[in-house]
């Protein structure tokens, strides 16, 4: 499966949990906005990078 390919159906399953996703960025990553910020990025082999000063208890 191609990066695009992988992406389209990643933003079409995220869309449908109210979490928001953006244009791919130059880095290859894309962004996942949730309550109007980013609340991560996603790699093209699905892992997960967040800043840790995002994250609240």
């Amino acid at each position: 499966m191609t990066k695009e390919a992988y992406f389209e159906k990643l933003s079409y399953a995220l869309r449908r949990r109210e979490l928001l996703p953006r244009p791919m960025e130059e880095d290859g990553l894309l962004p996942v906005e949730w309550n109007g910020r980013i609340l991560c990025r996603v790699t093209e082999r699905g892992a997960v990078r967040y800043d840790p000063t995002w994250v609240d208890t």
